[in-house]
């Protein structure tokens, strides 16, 4: 039995070879080992096999771990995999996964602290998705989610701290959180899936699916100067946090409620520093706390 994280922050391990009389291993078993080049199996092992620095159960249904160093810039996952483990591609330096239709599960970190990986693209088949699937990834600029998830809210636990620019929000989604977009450094767009009864996006930004409540400004876009559509009645919470570029918002005559910390700089309620004018209209009724 190789148990859970049974090599995780070895820094120096090099390399990995299961002997042929394992017959168990738990996830993780080399997150944060950033050097290991390949991982081999005993051709005698009868319940585990590696292929392309890549290891398997048999039956190659679970991909257990990828080899982080492995010389190669793009994997594809073979379409017998049915569940991606949980941190099986941490610190891998790929630049390109391909998810074949089939997987169905993809666990906690799996593509955790990658430093080169720029799309990530989630096939239909996908129905369960773990916690912080990006965690850590600088490289990523736009994951797209396939529209069969069985994921109904999205909050700031899917994805966890990464540097996407682009986010597509899927069909089925009918909640997202208020902090949901909390470690999303550089946001450039936001999009919203034919389909959705609930929400839509203009311009990259997102909002209800009538149009009257803005819920997130893309707070990556190298814009300085933004008018809130008219029609917009409603500026939701959090809704221009993590500013990086804007200066300056004009708020159109149909907005009547600005919600708490609608315009602080983060998500610990602190003033932004970088806005420097707000215009409002006489149409404003309510504006809340922060």
């Amino acid at each position: 039995v190789i148990g859970a994280g049974a090599f995780a922050e070895c820094s120096l391990l090099t390399n990995i070879h299961i002997p042929k009389n394992v017959e168990s291993i738990d996830s993780s078993i080399i997150r944060d080992c950033p050097l290991v080049m390949d991982i081999t199996v005993d051709p005698e092992n009868k319940y585990f096999c590696a292929e392309n620095g890549a290891l398997y159960d048999i039956a190659m249904k679970n991909l257990i771990a990828y080899a982080p160093a492995y010389q190669a810039e793009s994997f594809t996952i073979p379409e017998s995999v049915q569940k991606i483990w949980a941190n099986a591609f941490n610190g891998s330096i790929l630049k390109e996964i391909i998810i074949p239709e089939g997987v169905k599960k993809i666990g906690t970190r799996a593509f955790s602290n990658m430093s080169s990986l720029k799309c990530l693209v989630i096939p239909d088949s996908v129905n369960s998705i773990d916690q912080s699937i990006v965690n850590g990834t600088t490289s990523l600029e736009r994951i797209v989610w396939g529209n069969n998830l069985n994921l109904r809210q999205i909050n700031e636990k899917y994805l966890g701290d990464c540097y996407v620019k682009e986010l597509v929000i899927p069909q089925n989604v009918d909640e997202i959180t208020e902090k949901a977009f909390e470690g999303l450094s550089g946001l450039e767009s936001i999009v919203v899936a034919e389909g959705n009864k609930r929400y839509k996006d203009i311009d990259g930004n997102l909002y209800s699916k009538d149009g009257k409540t803005l819920i997130k400004y893309a707070h990556g876009k190298s814009e300085e100067k933004f008018t809130i559509p008219s029609g917009v009645v409603k500026i939701e919470k959090y809704a221009f946090s993590m500013l990086e570029n804007l200066k300056e918002v004009i708020i159109s005559s149909t907005v009547k409620n600005i919600a708490d910390f609608a315009f602080s700089s983060g998500f610990n309620n602190k003033t932004l520093t970088s806005l420097v004018a707000i215009e409002f209209s006489d149409s404003v009724e309510t504006i809340g706390d922060g």
